[in-house]
C-alpha cells in the first residue's frame, strides 16, 4: 500500500477535534496522523495528547508560525522524511466518512492525479445560527455555485477542497505559498494547473463541514476569505469570477443606494432589489424550516459584506509581481 501521512492543522478546535480523530482512526489504515496546533488556548492539545497516548500513530506538534500553509508544508517535510508518497490534508472543523483516507490514496494512484479534492457540504446543526449557516452555504446565495460546494459529477477541475496531494508534485511546486494566511489552497491550485498538474474531484468522498457558530464569526471568516482571495487574484494578475464580483458590487453599491434613497427614492432601487433577491432566495432554501429565513437572510448579508470589505481591503495593498520560488526549505 502506498504510504501516506495525514496532517491536521488546528487552532481552538476542542469542540470538534475528538470527532475528527475518531473518524480517521475508524478507517482501515495505520497511516501516521500529525496534528499541527497553531497555539490553541482551549483544551485542543489535551484532547490530542489523550488520543496519542491510546493510538501510537497520532502525534501532536506545535505550529509556531500558526498558519495552515506553514502546517501543511511542515507535514510535507515529515512525509518526505518518512518515505510517504501521499500527503492527506484534514480540517479539524469537519467530519469524514469511514474509509476516507484509504479511498484517497487509492484514487490518487488510479487516476494519476497530482491532487484530489472533494465536495465540502455544510451540515445542519441543532443550534439555530449554525443551522442557518449550513442552509445558506448549501445554496447559490452562500456558495456562489462553486463546484466543490455541491455534490456534482466527478471529474477534472481547476480548484476544490483540498484532501490529498501526490507528495512529489507538492514538493516540486514548493508546497503552499506561506505568504498567504488564507486561500493558500486556491493559490496552490493555480500554480499546479499552470505547471500542467491535474486535480481530480472525487464526489464519492464528501466532507461534512461544520459552519461557524455565530454571525460575527462568519463575518470575520468571510472578510478574511475576501481579502486573501482578492490578494491571490492580484498576485497572479487574474480576473475575479462572477461569484467573487457580486459581493464586491453589493458592498459598494448597497450602502450608497440606501443613503441616497433618503434624498431621492429611486436611488434606493438597487438596495431594494438586493434585499428582495436575498429574501426570496432565503425563503426558497429554508422552506422546510421557515423560522430560519430571517437568520439565513442576515447571514447572507453578513457573508457578502464581509467578503466585499475584505476584497476592497486587499485592493489597497501594493501588488507585487509574482515570482516563482522554492517555498519548502
Amino acid at each position: 500500500m502506498t504510504h501516506a501521512l495525514i496532517a491536521i492543522p488546528t487552532l481552538n478546535e476542542a469542540g470538534t477535534i475528538a470527532h475528527v480523530l475518531a473518524d480517521l482512526l475508524a478507517d482501515d489504515h495505520r497511516f501516521p496522523i500529525v496534528v499541527f496546533d497553531g497555539g490553541s488556548t482551549d483544551c485542543t492539545c489535551d484532547i490530542v495528547n489523550d488520543f496519542a497516548r491510546q493510538h501510537p500513530q497520532v502525534r501532536l506538534l506545535h505550529n509556531l508560525e500558526r498558519t495552515q500553509a506553514r502546517a501543511i508544508n511542515a507535514a510535507a517535510r515529515i512525509a518526505q522524511q518518512q518515505g510517504a508518497q501521499v500527503l492527506v490534508r484534514v480540517d479539524a472543523h469537519a467530519r469524514y466518512p469511514k474509509g476516507f483516507v484509504s479511498a484517497l490514496v487509492r484514487t490518487i494512484q488510479e487516476r494519476g492525479a497530482d491532487s484530489i479534492v472533494t465536495p465540502l457540504i455544510a451540515i445542519d446543526h441543532s443550534e439555530p445560527w449554525p443551522h442557518a449557516a449550513a442552509v445558506l452555504q448549501r445554496s447559490w446565495l452562500g456558495n456562489g455555485g462553486a463546484v466543490h460546494r455541491r455534490t456534482t459529477s466527478p471529474g477534472w477541475v481547476d480548484h476544490g477542497h483540498h484532501a490529498a496531494f501526490r507528495l512529489s508534485a507538492f514538493l516540486a511546486l514548493g508546497g503552499y505559498n506561506t505568504d498567504f494566511c488564507a486561500n493558500e489552497d486556491a493559490e496552490y491550485d493555480h500554480r499546479l494547473t499552470q505547471a500542467g498538474g491535474r486535480i481530480y474531484l472525487d464526489t464519492n468522498l464528501p466532507v461534512l463541514y461544520l459552519p461557524r457558530a455565530s454571525p460575527a464569526a462568519l463575518f470575520a471568516q468571510m472578510r478574511r476569505n475576501g481579502f486573501w482571495r482578492m490578494h491571490m487574484l492580484r498576485h497572479h494578475n487574474l480576473r475575479p469570477a462572477l461569484r467573487q464580483l457580486l459581493p464586491l458590487f453589493a458592498t459598494a453599491l448597497c450602502p450608497f443606494s440606501a443613503i441616497a434613497g433618503i434624498v431621492w427614492a429611486p436611488f434606493a432601487i438597487p438596495v431594494m432589489i438586493y434585499l428582495i433577491v436575498v429574501a426570496v432566495t432565503a425563503a426558497t432554501v429554508a422552506r422546510k424550516t421557515p423560522a430560519l429565513v430571517p437568520r439565513v437572510m442576515l447571514l447572507a448579508i453578513f457573508m457578502h459584506l464581509g467578503f466585499g470589505l475584505g476584497g476592497f481591503a486587499a485592493m489597497r495593498v501594493e501588488r507585487r509581481p509574482y515570482q516563482s520560488r522554492q517555498l519548502i526549505a
